[in-house]
């Protein structure tokens, strides 16, 4: 098979295509070798058991412990019972602490977490101990705790031989914590580690730097996001309240987190309780638990929406031409409420609108904004109303006022539903609850309330002389 059509074939395929192929082990092994360890890990849910124990015999311990950082947590605990107790601690004890901790996690059985974790040795199991005791929302629960230390007193000589003889076993390199009595006292980047190798007798102490930015473990992950995006960091280490060192976090998880949250928020969006889709795993039952509270809520409110129209149901008896353009005032409110909303999650997502100035700021530049979107909307929907009703043989003096109504009135609806978009969210984060829970549906249903009862309130006023 040519070059050109092998690039066109997925490298997971592949991997499966070599494994299955007759060629000699050293040769599929060397084979193997040029594929990344992300790209093995997608290959092995798709070799049937007896092909997966050959793809691990082709395979040395470190490099099965790289694949089984890639999976899932939910398929490595079921690919990781493949393996004779011996081997499986092999690939564990190599693991990195966070994916480790994921994995552990993910025993659904109590004995088998348990059974699994006393293949750890000593250190490792206590610190996976440890981990696992924080909350998944918070920086400890994916703090890695193998990283670089050395004490002040090293020259830039014994750094060297430090990073060189720990290098293998540690994940990320780019940085050397400076740790005295166990207290993070200053941070050397790799680069300032070789840049200095020409003075090899001096100390770390004169090098490091000592404006250090740390978070605790305690610290909450969309914290830590913010860190990283403003510092541009690769990684930060976690201290404890003295400021012993404990671990790192790097840039990937934090990544991982983001995409956690984005997924989170969409769901929220979207008035769903888990935006995680599997169709072979999800029954119409689960699916059925996660929709129906929220359906039932936005049922209720929907309730009270057809309420105000029955309410008015006399002014619209008495010009049944308000009801044409009822949907329309209803789509726009809505649309413009979901675009404010969209705003202020974005900004609590990027942690700021976290004084009362700024929150006031924001607060008023949504309603200057729907107050120029509403008068240019209502200026153009003066005369789409105006042009219709006078193509439909309606006078003039009739069409008026009524067009003067409909203008006035989503004009001050979308200034309404702008601030509304942003407010409600404010309130939300106010009364501690999460700002996204105010998802698209809930500002729609109540901009739906808000403007009909600003539309149709208007025309029994202004209108009062024609009905």
């Amino acid at each position: 098979m040519d070059e050109e059509r092998l690039d066109d074939i997925p490298s997971e395929q592949l991997i499966v295509a070599i494994v299955r192929s007759d060629r000699a082990p050293e040769e599929k092994r060397q084979l193997l070798a040029e594929f990344h360890d992300f790209d093995l890990s997608q290959a092995l849910p798709l070799l049937e058991p007896a092909e997966r124990r050959k793809f691990y015999s082709l395979l040395d311990g470190a490099t099965l412990a790289d694949v089984f950082e890639h999976l899932d947590p939910e398929d490595a605990v079921v690919h990781i019972k493949d393996f004779p107790l011996p081997e499986a601690a092999k690939i564990l004890n190599g693991m990195e602490g966070d994916d480790l901790v994921d994995l552990i996690q993910a025993f659904t059985d109590r004995d088998e977490r348990v059974g699994f974790l006393a293949l750890l040795s000593l250190e490792k199991r206590n610190s996976i101990k440890a981990m696992i005791d924080y909350d998944d929302d918070l920086v400890g629960s994916i703090m890695n705790n193998v990283y670089i230390s050395i004490p002040p007193t090293h020259t830039v000589k014994q750094a060297i031989k430090t990073l060189v003889e720990t290098a293998e076993k540690t994940e990320f390199i780019n940085n050397l914590y400076v740790v005295e009595n166990g207290i993070l006292v200053g941070v050397l980047s790799l680069k300032e580690v070789i840049s200095a190798g020409a003075k090899q007798d001096q100390p770390v102490r004169d090098l490091m730097t000592v404006n250090l930015v740390t978070v605790h473990p305690t610290t909450r992950k969309e914290e830590a996001v913010g860190i990283f995006r403003d510092y541009d960091f690769m990684l930060l280490p976690v201290v404890d309240q003295e400021g012993r060192m404990l671990g790192i976090i790097s840039f990937d998880d934090m990544i991982e987190t983001q995409a956690a949250e984005s997924d989170e928020d969409y769901a929220k969006f979207a008035a769903v309780a888990d935006v995680d889709v599997d169709d072979e795993k999800d029954t119409v039952a689960a699916s059925f638990k996660k929709r129906m509270p929220w359906l039932t809520i936005l049922l209720v409110c929907d309730v009270l929406t057809s309420s105000i129209v029955a309410g008015f149901e006399g002014v619209i008896a008495a010009i049944p031409t308000l009801a044409l353009f009822m949907p329309l005032i209803l789509s726009m409110c809505g649309n413009t409420g979901t675009q404010s909303l969209g705003v202020i999650i974005q900004l609590f997502a990027d942690n700021r609108l976290e004084t009362k100035r700024e929150i006031r700021v924001h607060l008023f530049h949504e309603f200057l904004t729907g107050l120029v979107n509403g008068l240019i909307l209502g200026v153009l929907v003066f005369g789409l109303v105006l042009g219709l009703q006078l193509l439909n043989g309606a006078g003039f003096s009739d069409t008026l006022p009524f067009a003067v109504v409909v203008a006035i009135a989503i004009t001050i609806a979308l200034m309404v539903s702008t601030v509304a978009g942003a407010g409600v969210p404010l309130l939300c984060k106010l009364f501690k609850v999460d700002p996204a829970v105010a998802s698209g549906p809930f500002i729609t249903t109540i901009n739906d309330i808000l403007s009909l009862i600003i539309y149709f309130g208007l025309a029994s006023l202004l209108l009062g002389s024609l009905m």
